[in-house]
């Protein structure tokens, strides 16, 4: 298999010259390969026992299926594959600088020659992917998530779910986390490197797993060089175990490096990072490895589970105003927690952050306000709990009564008000006269229709309702009800020479703006003889009969009923009449008086004298 094809050719001529360089060196020298002398594992304090290298064997070329791929067409590619899990733990690193247990369990780099296990013939070239086919017979847990197979390439770091997660640019190593592809990777020295093989040097790249149910793979860089021609080689190896164990010194992945030549090429990246490229522990990030990395140096992973969520008790805030306390239960194993809060189904804001179990909340504006908690260990917050709410509610502002339109000052009008924020229900109140206020309306609208309402002062006051309380009052408005006036009462007709010019009287009336009265000649119609402010009319020129009058009070709310009828009779005074001349020729004592008839007399008075 030639994994040269894709080179350009300066690409080449450096690989070509570099061959040469190895070709020419005298076996003497390229044989001396220096290999750190390892202490038997039972001299160690504390050997991990699923790094036994008496148990590994040799993974072969045939489970190894290699992907030669394009340098040149290979651009950024950002992530697609995020799935949406459970909060995940997150690795520890330590170095046995600073970690007494970090170890390979020999004391340093495990050479996998040693054990009988050979460089790989079939992996060797630049920009290359290789996957352990068939599926591991234990799946490998990486991030909490089970992977049936492993990935790797010439660069320095391994993959897992290749389909997915290789891609973008291999060669050049990330600050990580890092959305762009390759994510879901251990890194014990990504860089831009390239693979040599060589049989008699052990020149290239090894894979081992254990021979047991452990399911460890070991993958082995031996005498990795420089893209760009550094002069610089050394061996590397990542050790990677299948399971969690939470046992001290039980490490999940560990890294070690030997016959280190020449300075590292910058920018290394020396790591872990998961899918979809949103955590990572880095040791080294994009930058200088030559502090770190030497002939002796162990870096080890350790996985951490997250915390449990917290419950999150419910708010008690009856009163719905805007202070209120949140609190939530223990979680094993946590040293702190984090409170946040949205409003209004907004966006989550973190609100507390600390070892404490309660929060108090004030001042919080009218709204929903939810609550989400979670636990933080030393190294991975934990998921979500549950979200609880709390209802914030003011009691509503005093409301303002519009002015009463009642221009006609009759019993029927409106009593309306604007819409009051926070309402859910208006309570309107009235007195009459100065009496005491009584509720005619509690209801969700903004105006009342008063009916009927009689004469005198009508005032309102109003206040709002809500959940949280009522408001104060609000000033009161008020409107004049001129009802119909009482009936007035006419006063007996006094006439006493029963002429035909007299007085009609009646007394005055409470709110009456006028009077108008009738009168009717001898049980005939009524007709109105008088319209005005005054109590009195001046009846002149009726002819003799029945004359009868009737009385009401009139404003502008109505006329009141027709008083009882007062009546007056006028008796015309006769004419004179004429004596007709007595005849009386005998001149004796017996003779008649007459005289003539006259229009409406009803009877004549006759006197004589001697």
């Amino acid at each position: 298999m030639n994994q040269f094809a894709n080179r350009t050719s300066t690409e080449k001529l450096i690989l070509w010259l570099l061959s040469l360089f190895l070709l020419i060196i005298p076996s003497s020298i390229a044989t001396a390969k220096p290999q750190q002398t390892l202490p038997a594992p039972e001299t160690l304090a504390n050997p991990p026992t699923r790094f036994n290298p008496q148990q590994l064997v040799a993974v072969p070329s045939e489970a190894l299926t290699v992907t030669p791929l394009d340098r040149s067409t290979m651009t950024a590619t950002p992530a697609t594959n995020t799935p949406a899990v459970a909060a995940t733990g997150q690795y520890t690193v330590t170095t046995n600088l600073n970690d007494p247990l970090c170890d390979t369990g020999f004391g340093g780099y495990l050479n996998l020659e040693d054990n009988s296990i050979s460089t790989d013939p079939t992996l060797f070239g630049d920009t290359f992917l290789v996957t352990i086919t068939p599926p591991l017979a234990n799946p490998i847990n990486f991030y909490n998530i089970d992977y049936p197979t492993i990935s790797f390439t010439d660069d320095g770091f391994a993959i897992f779910d290749a389909l997915l997660n290789n891609g973008g640019l291999p060669f050049a190593p990330q600050n990580i986390p890092d959305a762009n592809l390759p994510n879901n990777l251990v890194a014990p020295l990504w860089g831009d490197w390239v693979i040599t093989y060589d049989a008699a040097l052990n020149q290239g790249i090894s894979v081992a797993q254990l021979n047991g149910s452990n399911g460890v793979y070991v993958i082995e860089y031996d005498d990795v060089q420089a893209f760009d021609g550094s002069p610089i080689t050394l061996d590397f190896e990542m050790i990677i175990a299948h399971d969690i164990d939470n046992a001290a010194g039980a490490y999940e992945i560990v890294f070690a490096y030997n016959n280190l030549s020449g300075t590292l090429p910058r920018p290394l990246t020396i790591g872990v990072e998961n899918v979809g490229g949103s955590r990572a522990m880095a040791l080294v990030n994009s930058g200088d490895a030559n502090s770190v990395v030497n002939n002796t140096t162990m870096v080890c992973f350790d996985y951490v589970d997250p915390p449990a969520a917290p419950t999150l008790n419910a708010i008690s805030n009856a009163d719905l105003n805007g202070s209120y306390s949140t609190s939530w239960s223990t979680v094993s194993g946590a040293i702190g927690y984090e409170l946040q809060e949205n409003f209004n189904g907004g966006s989550w804001a973190t609100v507390y952050s600390g070892t404490e179990r309660t929060f108090d909340l004030s001042g919080k504006a009218d709204g929903e306000w939810c609550y989400r908690v979670r636990a933080q260990n030393e190294v991975v917050e934990g998921d979500w709990s549950s979200t609880q709410c709390a209802t914030v509610l003011s009691p509503p502002d005093k409301p303002t009564l519009n002015a009463i339109s009642n221009s006609d000052q009759d019993g029927n009008y409106a009593v309306t008000w604007p819409n009051a924020p926070r309402a859910t229900s208006y309570q309107l109140q009235e007195k009459h006269d100065g009496g005491s206020w009584q509720t005619v309306q509690t209801a969700v609208f903004t105006s009342y229709i008063a009916a009927n309402r009689s004469s005198g002062e009508w005032c309102y006051q109003l206040r709002v309702e809500n959940d949280a309380g009522a408001s104060s009052w609000s000033s009161s408005q008020c409107t004049t009800v001129l009802g119909p006036p009482s009936t007035p009462t006419l006063n007996a007709i006094s006439n006493s020479d029963q002429d035909g010019s007299y007085s009609v009287t009646w007394s005055s009336v409470a709110m009456a703006s006028g009077y108008e009265l009738r009168e009717s000649y001898v049980g005939g119609d009524w007709a109105t003889v008088y319209s005005g402010s005054g109590s009195s009319y001046a009846a002149s020129g009726r002819t003799a009969g029945e004359w009868c009058y009737q009385v009401r009070a009139i404003n502008t709310a109505g006329n009141s009923n027709w008083s009882s009828s007062k009546c007056t009779t006028v008796v015309v005074k006769p004419a004179k009449p004429v004596l007709n001349a007595i005849a009386n020729a005998d001149l004796d004592g017996d003779y008649t008086v007459s005289w003539t008839a006259v229009p409406g007399a009803d009877e004549y008075r006759l006197q004589e004298r001697l």
